[in-house]
């Protein structure tokens, strides 16, 4: 598939309105892990925070921000690493046990996995938390993986429509410009022949005559034509 680059703004994953295709997978990792929060997480080194573009659970006012800054990201690990974290419990965890996520969410046992662009590049994470210490199973991190694909199917009709705006666009302009080219030309040719009409006058013999008509009769098809474009357009 051809997909034109779009940043994160670009596709709505950041500072955008909840969306469903993203809500209902989220919604659906905290009944099938049974946890209190889960969240599709895009994370902006740049901007040093994590967007939420899904939650659920997550308490105020991290709710209505929708971000945190990265001292409180476990997911910034996930993209860095291009692969699944899991923590049994932040508190006793190397990678995490000083993030602020611990402190001020109560987040304790973190299942992570990454989620990607249509170009494969990691943005974010799709993950599910836990308020106190749990043991995930192999089989729990292959799930959440396949989710996440769907995260990426998500991102990636966005990315689709996107790239088709843009394209349509282009086109429009295209034909737009080539159309008004054509436009002054044919203008030109219809006053060119009508002039030559009339410096010959009665002079023009008969087959002469008849191939001025045809050429005018052409060039007035072609006006139209460039004007029905236009129109379109």
């Amino acid at each position: 598939a051809l997909f034109c680059r779009f940043s994160r703004g670009a596709l709505g994953l950041v500072v955008s309105p909840p969306d469903p295709s993203f809500d209902n997978l989220t919604l659906l990792a905290t009944s099938i892990f049974k946890v209190p929060v889960a969240l599709v997480s895009i994370v902006e080194f740049e901007k040093d925070r994590q967007y939420f573009k899904s939650q659920q659970g997550l308490p105020e006012p991290w709710a209505t921000r929708r971000q945190t800054p990265l001292s409180h990201s476990f997911c910034q690990h996930v993209v860095e690493q291009n692969d699944a974290l899991v923590v049994d419990d932040a508190r006793q965890h190397r990678l995490v046990c000083n993030n602020g996520a611990v402190r001020d969410l109560n987040v304790i046992a973190y299942l992570g996995v990454p989620i990607h662009d249509p170009s494969n590049r990691p943005v974010g994470a799709l993950c599910v938390i836990d308020g106190a210490p749990r043991s995930w199973r192999t089989s729990e991190v292959a799930t959440l993986k396949q989710l996440a694909i769907c995260v990426n199917d998500a991102i990636g009709l966005r990315a689709a429509v996107k790239t088709s705006e843009a394209l349509r666009s282009e086109q429009e302009t295209f034909t737009y410009a080539i159309s008004h080219d054509l436009k002054a030309p044919t203008n030109t040719l219809q006053l060119l022949l009508e002039e030559l009409s009339e410096v010959l006058g009665s002079e023009i013999d008969e087959d002469a005559l008849e191939l001025l008509q045809l050429g005018g009769r052409t060039i007035e098809r072609m006006g139209r034509q460039v004007e029905e474009v236009l129109a379109y357009t």
